[in-house]
C-alpha cells in the first residue's frame, strides 16, 4: 500500500517538461509567447530549451550512409529519383550557431515572465502564491556525437565499433590541416517557476530572478537624507571657511616689523 504523499511525489517527478528546440529560422516572438503560455498555465512543469538536433536528423544521416553504400548496386534510375540534401556553407554545426539565439530567447522570457508577476502582484490581482515567487534558470552544456547515435540506432555491431579505438584515432587525425572531430557543442536552459534540485545535483548552473516589489519609499527618503547631510556638510564648509578668512591677519609691508610698528633706520 502506497501513501497519497508517494503517490503525489510520483506523478510529479513522471511529469515531463515541455521541450522547444531553438533553430535559426524560427520566430523568436512565437518562442517567447510559448514559454510564458506554458510557465503561466502550469507553473510546475519546467521549459526546457535546447539546441539538440531533432531526431529526424539522426534518422536521416543513418538513412542517407544506408543509401549511399546501397548506391553501387542500384540503377541509375533508381539513383536519379533521390535528392541529396544541401550542404550548408557555413562550417560550424547548427547546435554551436544557435546558442547566441537561445540566450537571446531566455533573456527575454524572464523579462517578460517578472514583469507580469510584478503587476499581478501590484494590482492585487489572483494569488501570489499560485503565481510564483520569481523564475530559474538552469544553465546546462555538453557535446552532441551524431555518430554514436547512429551506431546505437543500427543495433548491429556496436560493440566491435565502440570498441576499436584504432578506428577512432584514425578518423580524428584524418583532417588535413586539423583534427577531425565529429562531436558538437550544445546548451540547453531549463526554465521553471520554482527550485530544481534534481538539476543543480547534477551540476547545472542556477541562476534566478524574484519578483519583489520595488521599494520605492525607502529609496526616497534615503535619497533626502542623503542629499540633506550633503547639504549641511557644504553649509559647514562654508562656516569654516569664512571663519578662517575673518581670523586672517593683514599682511604686512616691507617696513613694519612683527608687532606692525615701523623699523628703526640707523643712519
Amino acid at each position: 500500500m502506497s501513501t497519497p504523499a508517494v503517490d503525489a511525489q510520483a506523478q510529479s517527478s513522471s511529469k515531463e517538461p515541455h521541450k522547444m528546440r531553438i533553430t535559426a529560422g524560427g520566430s523568436i516572438r512565437h518562442y517567447v509567447a510559448f514559454a510564458l503560455a506554458s510557465l503561466r498555465d502550469d507553473p510546475g512543469t519546467p521549459v526546457v530549451l535546447h539546441t539538440l538536433p531533432s531526431s529526424s536528423s539522426s534518422t536521416s544521416s543513418s538513412l542517407s550512409s544506408s543509401s549511399s553504400s546501397s548506391s553501387t548496386n542500384t540503377p541509375k534510375q533508381d539513383s536519379g529519383k533521390l535528392k541529396p540534401q544541401p550542404k550548408s556553407k557555413c562550417p560550424l554545426p547548427s547546435c554551436l550557431l544557435t546558442a547566441p539565439r537561445l540566450i537571446s530567447v531566455v533573456e527575454l522570457i524572464k523579462r517578460e515572465y517578472i514583469s507580469e508577476l510584478r503587476a499581478a502582484k501590484a494590482s492585487c490581482r489572483g494569488d501570489a502564491k499560485s503565481k510564483g515567487k520569481g523564475i530559474w534558470q538552469y544553465t546546462e552544456s555538453g557535446l552532441w556525437e551524431p555518430e554514436t547515435e547512429v551506431r546505437t540506432n543500427a543495433g548491429s555491431g556496436g560493440a566491435e565499433v565502440g570498441g576499436d579505438d584504432g578506428e577512432a584515432l584514425r578518423r580524428v587525425l584524418a583532417g588535413r590541416t586539423k583534427p577531425k572531430m565529429s562531436h558538437s557543442p550544445y546548451l540547453q536552459i531549463t526554465l521553471s517557476a520554482k527550485p530544481l534540485e534534481d538539476l543543480e545535483r547534477k551540476g547545472a548552473t542556477c541562476q534566478y530572478v524574484l519578483a519583489k516589489k520595488k521599494q520605492r519609499g525607502k529609496k526616497r527618503s534615503a535619497k533626502k537624507n542623503g542629499d540633506a547631510e550633503q547639504n549641511e556638510g557644504w553649509r559647514q564648509e562654508a562656516e569654516d571657511s569664512d571663519s578662517v578668512e575673518s581670523r586672517g591677519t593683514k599682511r604686512k609691508g616691507e617696513g613694519e616689523d612683527r608687532q606692525g610698528k615701523k623699523r628703526r633706520t640707523d643712519i
